[in-house]
């Protein structure tokens, strides 16, 4: 694959010894932060919708509401992540 893309070896180590190796995985859990909070902000937003009032908590929603949460973002956000971010609102 690097002899395909016009790359070495020498230019990994030369990667490697300039960002270290941990560097892609850094970026990686930074992008996932990134969709973590916005995955937050969006219920948030989405609940105060759905309560009319300022001020919404997550834990406080009936099951019902968090449903309706859960139906509005399932096509833009995994379910997993979904329902995992509601139990962390939980505790």
């Amino acid at each position: 694959m690097a002899e395909k893309l016009g790359m070495c070896r020498s230019t990994d180590n030369w990667k490697n010894q300039l960002l270290g190796r941990a560097a892609p995985a850094s970026m990686k859990r930074h992008n996932n932060l990134q969709l973590q909070l916005q995955l937050e902000r969006d219920l948030l937003r989405k609940a105060n919708e759905i309560k009319k009032s300022l001020g919404v908590d997550l834990q406080l929603l009936t099951n019902r509401k968090k449903t309706s949460l859960v139906d509005a973002f399932k096509e833009l956000y995994a379910l997993p992540k979904l329902l995992v971010q509601l139990a962390l609102a939980r505790s």
